[in-house]
């Protein structure tokens, strides 16, 4: 069932997705200048670290099968995507070579 959380900071997106076995969730929630997840249904969150340089946020995306390939995505203002293969852990930039970031 829904159960509301308390976030304490403005938040641009957010996402859920099945982490675990007997139901665990992990929330992806992202400010314009910084990634969080919880692991504990929103109880607590950490921060993530992402190559951002001055871009910022712009949207979020989590694997529909995230309990498998643990992958999230990151766009950002100059016009980046920023994808994780272990939830956050790491990062790769993956911007086609026609987009290309803006410099």
């Amino acid at each position: 069932s829904w159960q509301p959380v308390a976030i304490k900071r403005p938040v641009i997106a957010m996402v859920a997705a099945r982490s675990g076995p007997a139901g665990a969730v992990a929330i992806f929630h992202a400010t314009y200048s910084e990634l969080f997840v919880s692991d504990d249904r929103g109880q607590t969150d950490r921060a993530i670290a992402l190559p951002l340089g001055k871009a910022t946020i712009t949207g979020l995306g989590v694997s529909p099968t995230f309990e498998l390939d643990r992958a999230v995505a990151v766009a950002t203002s100059d016009r980046r995507v920023l994808v994780s293969r272990d939830a956050g852990a790491t990062w790769q930039d993956v911007t086609p070579p026609a987009y290309g970031a803006f410099t």
